[in-house]
């Protein structure tokens, strides 16, 4: 098995002196690895672990909203909300709010509604 150790040692934003610190190895070893040396078989489960642990999966912050993009959205909801509601799907999502929410303004309830997702 071989892995783009470089590749996948920027993606993770470490220098080669970080994975001379997490993995015991030397610094030259590491700088033979970045040039695409061999990788001994009985290295690979460690230094693949090292990196899974440390570069974020993109599947999971592909999709996270910040704070940010989440009131633009809200904002979006309220200034089309008439036509959003012809929509089942959101009809449905508005009405499922709980009833004791429904006496708050539809911002107010979205935003509860995205802080227990």
């Amino acid at each position: 098995m071989s892995i783009e150790f470089k590749k996948l040692r920027l993606k993770s934003g470490k220098t080669q002196q970080d994975l001379v610190d997490a993995l015991g190895l030397s610094r030259r070893t590491i700088y033979n690895y970045d040039k695409g040396g061999k990788i001994p078989d009985s290295k690979l489960p460690v230094i693949i672990k090292y990196f899974e642990d440390n570069i974020p999966s993109e599947k999971k912050t592909k999709n996270k909203l910040s704070k940010r993009e989440a009131l633009d959205i809200i904002q979006k909801v309220l200034t089309h909300k008439e036509e959003l509601m012809e929509y089942e799907d959101f009809a449905i999502f508005i009405n499922s709010i709980k009833s004791e929410e429904r006496y708050l303004t539809l911002k107010e309830a979205l935003k509860n509604k995205l802080d227990s997702i």
